[in-house]
């Protein structure tokens, strides 16, 4: 059931009171019932004890009289007796015409000729009576014969009726005032655990310091806001832990893998290398670059995570920065035939001219390593009024819409058509570099094949941002 727990506890209230009103509706009405019906049996059996004996010593005359004087046969509601014989002719009437008519069917008049005492209720005449019927034996003259007294129970079904449209009245407001009751005593009680959640939705991986109140009564409540305040502590405890290890193995690595790509470098100038060993040290080359760049973009994850991402901020023309960065990754796009191209205008920008290289690199690597073979990548710069954009295309699969947000995303690699090679990191140092300088970067909205990332920065000089040479920490 997704219904919220307000929801769900108010129901629960109401069915376990509409239950008891059930319950004690049905008691009460069969109780009511029950007790009516008995007083009206011990008079019809009062009855029939003064009419049968006066039938039998004074005959027909005192049969009539005695009737209409124990039973309301002049009532509104129908009453009366009658005497049938042993083969179920009405031999004697007295009352309404409902007991001109045999009022009990065979077996009962054989249970009563046998000396039983029978009592029932039938529904009789034209429009129907609710009656209850008497019958006991009588004799007169040797001859065995039926006295039925039968008295109306309009009284008993009204009452009844009376108390059970009360009953149901009552139940029903008292289940709304229930619902209404329950609602407010839910909603109040859940309050405490709405401001929770809500506290807790607002604290995000990238300030973990933050905490949730904890209630001054020491109920459930606090429990729940000091278990969460505890693994927030564990968390915040993991976080850091790991920054610490990014930020001391990169430092850590940078050292050896300038060298390795130094003494590299000093091999491939050799001459006398063969083709086989050249084309390995070109692999192994290939990787050392690939590692240096991982590392460079683990150290400045750490340094934005510690608030030290420091930007030289100076004026750069875009297009040189973009040529810059192509140079970079000219082997890469050369091994796989991919050609890469640069357009638009000569835009100068204030920007950390290396920091900003490093974005155009990453994009770029992303860009070569997700195109097909003899693909075409293309870097366009362009000024604008209030922003100047610049634009990576290439030619691969995309990126689905419902993945375009998570690219972003520390080590995400969520999109299978994009997910050879690279360890999910370019992206994000991208972001963080250029939201640091105030700009935005997005994913162009427009279906695959092909992806496109955007870039807009402010073009007119603005005032130094809060990242520009000081410690600075971006989302």
């Amino acid at each position: 059931m997704n219904a919220p727990i307000r929801l769900r506890l108010t129901v629960l209230y109401v069915v376990v009171l509409a239950a008891i009103i059930a319950a004690l509706t049905a008691f009460v009405v069969t109780s009511l019932r029950s007790d009516l019906t008995a007083e009206l049996d011990r008079g019809l059996r009062d009855a029939a004890g003064q009419i049968a004996p006066a039938y039998r010593a004074e005959g027909p005359a005192e049969f009539h009289d005695t009737t209409s004087t124990v039973l309301p046969t002049a009532s509104r509601e129908p009453a009366g007796a009658q005497i049938l014989d042993a083969s179920g002719r009405v031999a004697l009437s007295e009352g309404a015409d409902v007991t001109k008519t045999p009022l009990i069917d065979g077996h009962a008049r054989a249970a009563a000729l046998a000396g039983a005492t029978v009592i029932a209720s039938r529904r009789l005449g034209s429009p129907q009576r609710h009656l209850r019927l008497v019958a006991v034996p009588a004799e007169r003259r040797g001859r065995r014969q039926v006295l039925v007294a039968a008295e109306s129970l309009h009284e008993v079904d009204d009452a009844t009726h009376r108390v059970l449209v009360l009953l149901l009245l009552g139940g029903s407001g008292a289940l709304a005032l229930v619902a209404a009751g329950g609602w407010w005593i839910a909603r109040r009680a859940l309050r405490p655990v709405e401001r929770i959640t809500t506290r807790a939705e607002a604290i995000g991986i990238d300030d973990l310091s933050q905490r949730i109140a904890v209630p001054s009564v020491n109920d459930e409540l606090a429990h729940l806001a000091r278990t969460l305040n505890a693994m927030l502590d564990r968390l915040q405890d993991g976080v850091e832990a790991r920054e610490r290890l990014i930020a001391d193995a990169s430092h850590e690595l940078r050292a050896p893998l300038a060298a390795m790509r130094a003494e590299l470098d000093v091999s491939l100038a050799q001459d006398r290398l063969d083709a086989p060993a050249r084309a390995a040290l070109e692999l192994a080359r290939d990787d050392a670059v690939r590692l240096t760049r991982i590392v460079d973009n683990l150290l400045t994850l750490a340094r934005v995570d510690e608030g030290r991402l420091e930007l030289l901020i100076a004026p750069h023309d875009l297009s040189a920065l973009a040529d810059r960065a192509a140079r970079a990754e000219r082997l890469a796009a050369s091994a796989r035939g991919i050609d890469v191209t640069i357009d638009g205008d000569e835009v100068v920008v204030d920007v950390d001219g290396d920091r900003f290289e490093q974005v155009l690199v990453n994009l770029l690597d992303n860009a070569i390593r997700h195109s097909p073979a003899g693909g075409h990548v293309r870097i366009d710069v362009r000024r604008g009024a209030a922003e100047t954009g610049i634009s990576v295309s290439d030619d691969g699969p995309g990126i689905p819409l419902d993945a375009r947000e998570r690219v972003f995303e520390r080590f995400s690699r969520q999109d299978p058509a994009r997910a050879r090679g690279g360890a999910g990191l370019g992206l994000a140092i991208s972001s963080e570099i250029v939201h640091a300088h105030g700009g935005r970067i997005w994913v162009d909205d427009h279906p695959p094949p092909g992806t496109t990332m955007r870039i807009a920065l402010p073009t007119t000089p603005a005032p130094a941002p809060p990242l520009a040479g000081t410690a600075a920490r971006t989302a």
